[in-house]
């Protein structure tokens, strides 16, 4: 969803610009600057869609008391991953240009812009109540009642 809606559409007389979360990396890319398309992109899209989908995998395997192969290492660079996630940063840089823009064109905030609003506000939420150690304890004790089954056979 945040991918295919505008985040922020700009009009003045007779220019109409779109925006979207990824479009202001194409932009970049466009005008060969692929470091800095890079460095907006993957602090921003990348790594926050890396650490969600890696807490999704290591939580499910928690909670359903599975054994997934590769829980650990995941769950070891995820928490390496956390400083790198920066929504709230790129969020703040929306914030700003709006200001900005304001004054200068009419400003319509699209589906998107809500959609990242909710976004930025539930990654943080997860993210400051999780705590990696107690995932790890609970990793080391799914391990071990696993042992324990395998030497009672």
């Amino acid at each position: 969803m945040l991918q295919r809606l505008p985040t922020l559409k700009v009009r003045r007389t007779h220019l109409a610009l779109d925006s979207r979360l990824t479009g202001s990396a194409l932009i970049f890319v466009e005008q060969g600057n692929i470091i800095l398309a890079t460095a907006v992109w993957l602090p921003s899209v990348l790594i926050p869609g890396v650490i969600i989908f890696s807490l999704c995998y290591i939580l499910f395997s928690v909670y359903y008391n599975f054994r997934w192969p590769y829980t650990k290492p995941i769950l070891v660079w995820v928490s390496r991953l956390f400083p790198w996630g920066m929504m709230d940063v790129f969020f703040l840089g929306i914030l700003v240009a709006l200001v900005k823009l304001v004054a200068l064109a009419d400003v319509l905030l699209g589906t998107d812009f809500y959609a990242f609003l909710a976004l930025i506000f539930t990654y943080t939420t997860a993210i400051s109540s999780l705590e990696p150690f107690l995932l790890w304890q609970k990793l080391e004790d799914a391990g071990d009642k696993q042992l324990e089954i395998c030497y009672e056979q």
